[in-house]
């Protein structure tokens, strides 16, 4: 724990989640397996003892916690508490005997609806009064990701530029500046509906105290809608509806906060595209709540 406390200091996280999210990864998948032994004791093994039970079913969240692990050993290595190579490192070490991330099951979790299917369940989550169902539809519609929506504070908003400005310790990229996201007038609706509610300064909080858990969108997709979609998935749906729409590539990385072309590229290129991404964003979200039976008509 002392080397998560180093590392807060280090990083600079400005996000308490980070700290607990790795003390509470430590604790609930490490302890039971190593809880009662000095770090110089640890080897190989127990580290796959540790990651090889949530591989394939938690592929994404038993790939963090082994770069957690990596990232402590370092430090226990570099301060001569732990002697030899790093027994939590990937290559040449785990990635013997542990598949690729990438090719586990965990990739079905994932998976992203169509747009009609995401369009139909868009009146379930307007009908929902759970706190979760309108921070997941204020997902969807900035198409952002749930680390950086959940926890959103109401002074991020501008109501008169109609603009939420994302915090650059809420960047996934890790970006130094704000991200501006516009929004629809569906999104403000939203907004609006819950600030009337509202009894603390996160827009998205059940007891006006903390936020909302950044895995609480996922958890109502899988509990209250028996839908094995993420935000991730989400995301993928905008992307492929920009796709199918002729919506410039480039406008609509920047709307996923994306980097976008090479090192060249990105100097010369440094507006946000606010306005352009306005408009896709609007167009987005009229899409998602026009109705089935008037695209059918206009067909």
């Amino acid at each position: 724990m002392q080397v998560i406390e180093l590392l807060a200091g280090v990083k600079l996280w400005k996000n308490p989640s980070q700290l607990s999210s790795w003390k509470s990864s430590i604790a609930n998948y490490c302890n039971p397996f190593i809880g009662e032994k000095f770090v110089d004791e640890i080897t190989k093994n127990d580290v796959l003892k540790i990651l090889h039970p949530i591989w394939i079913e938690k592929t994404m969240t038993a790939s963090r916690l082994r770069g957690r692990l990596e990232k402590i050993f370092s430090y226990a290595i570099h301060d001569g508490l732990y002697s030899g190579a790093n027994p939590a490192s990937w290559r040449g070490n785990l990635d013997m005997f542990l598949p690729s991330p990438r090719k586990c099951s965990e990739q079905k979790h994932f998976s992203s609806l169509s747009f009609s299917d995401l369009r139909a369940l868009i009146p379930k989550l307007m009908d929902s009064e759970a706190t979760a169902a309108k921070a997941l539809l204020f997902g969807v519609l900035t198409a952002t990701r749930s680390v950086e929506f959940t926890q959103a504070h109401w002074n991020e908003i501008s109501w008169k530029d109609q603009v939420w400005i994302c915090p650059a310790s809420r960047r996934k990229d890790g970006k130094l500046e704000p991200f501006r996201v516009p929004l629809s007038k569906q999104a403000c609706a939203i907004l609006i509906s819950l600030k009337k509610g509202s009894k603390g300064c996160f827009i998205f909080s059940v007891d006006g105290k903390s936020p909302i858990r950044r895995e609480t969108p996922r958890k109502f997709l899988r509990t209250s809608l028996g839908l094995s979609s993420t935000m991730h998935g989400m995301r993928s749906t905008f992307r492929d509806w920009c796709a199918e729409n002729n919506i410039d590539a480039t406008t609509a990385e920047k709307c996923l906060m994306h980097s976008t072309g090479n090192e060249t590229v990105s100097a010369y290129q440094r507006s946000d595209l606010l306005e352009q991404r306005r408009a896709i964003l609007q167009q987005w979200a009229d899409a998602l709540f026009e109705s089935e039976e008037t695209t059918e008509r206009k067909s």
